[in-house]
């Protein structure tokens, strides 16, 4: 991670140097000092130059970086709230389809209800004219039901206590 800079008034500030070239005294006679000097005012330019543009960038890059975490927070918001009206709507959606199948389901047992009472009213009226049409039979066929299901009963109890 990089470190805060040192800024003191004894410490130059490179952004606010200014881009003229200063005046140097020339000597005369001294060729190679004035390229080394000129050379190095180029050094030094482009180097404030370097520092000075990544300044701004680190600057801009900040506010890129916070209007981009504004945007996302904006983005999330606005996703938040279409989930919930997704699941508004999903619950009504569900709540009209249960309702649907609740009335399918009480027609359902609404019809088995009158088709047992049918089924049970006709099987009363044919046992009733079976029993007036035939009574010895009937009563044969009683007994003999009620001798089954008594040994019925006194096999599964004995076969119980062993």
């Amino acid at each position: 991670m990089t470190e805060a800079l040192y800024k003191s008034s004894d410490v130059p500030n490179f952004d606010a140097y200014p881009s003229d070239r200063p005046a140097y005294p020339r000597e005369s006679g001294s060729f190679e000092g004035s390229v080394l000097i000129h050379r190095a005012e180029q050094i030094g330019t482009a180097l404030g130059s370097a520092v000075s543009n990544l300044r701004k960038a680190r600057r801009r890059l900040q506010e890129l970086g916070d209007h981009t975490a504004q945007t996302a927070v904006i983005r999330m918001g606005e996703l938040a709230g279409t989930a919930k009206t997704k699941a508004q709507e999903f619950g009504q959606e569900v709540k009209m389809k249960a309702s649907e199948f609740s009335d399918v389901v009480a027609d359902k047992a609404r019809q088995m209800g009158e088709k047992t009472k049918y089924g049970y009213f006709r099987a009363r009226r044919r046992a009733n004219q079976i029993s007036r049409d035939y009574p010895i039979q009937t009563l044969v066929a009683v007994a003999l039901v009620g001798v089954l299901v008594g040994t019925g009963i006194r096999l599964w109890r004995a076969h119980r206590a062993n």
